[in-house]
């Protein structure tokens, strides 16, 4: 219901699922059809239903300049009604740098603060002073559904 057509989604090149469908939120229960095309070129319609809502975010998110503006430290607080289950990644990027982390199962649901670049897969091992980077902290839970925060930092 309600989705401008066509519509595109997929898998960017680090394997994450990727949609743009600029439609209100969804509700369990809402159907949706898809035609699927094939590097063959064969198509099919496949359907599919909501399920599942995931409408909490993390709250409060900070970024101290700690150890310095440009290796901050990335902060945030849990939803006021968290999932049973939930855990956390983060996503920084800008125009000259880009993060993910963790790569592959999210943090800890208790763990409420990172170091940027902790894991040293940044693309750039510091940020830019000046610059302006969107950072999000993603709330995902048991069922992998995401709910993502998005701010913005200028080091």
């Amino acid at each position: 219901p309600n989705v401008a057509v066509p519509a595109d989604a997929g898998k960017n090149s680090w394997g994450f699922s990727i949609s743009n469908f600029n439609t209100p939120r969804p509700t369990v229960g809402d159907a949706y059809a898809f035609k699927v095309t094939y590097s063959d070129g064969t198509s099919e319609t496949v359907t599919g239903a909501v399920t599942g809502v995931l409408d909490t975010f993390a709250q409060n998110l900070t970024v101290t300049p700690t150890p310095s503006a440009n290796v901050p430290t990335f902060s945030w607080e849990d939803p006021a009604s968290p999932p049973a289950y939930f855990g956390y990644q983060i996503n920084l990027n800008g125009s000259d740098a880009g993060w993910w982390y963790p790569n592959g199962d999210p943090m800890p649901g208790t763990q409420h603060s990172v170091l940027y670049n902790v894991d040293g897969s940044a693309s750039k091992a510091n940020l830019t002073t000046g610059v302006t980077y969107n950072w999000a902290v993603i709330l995902r839970d048991a069922n992998r559904n995401s709910a993502t925060q998005w701010v913005t930092y200028t080091p």
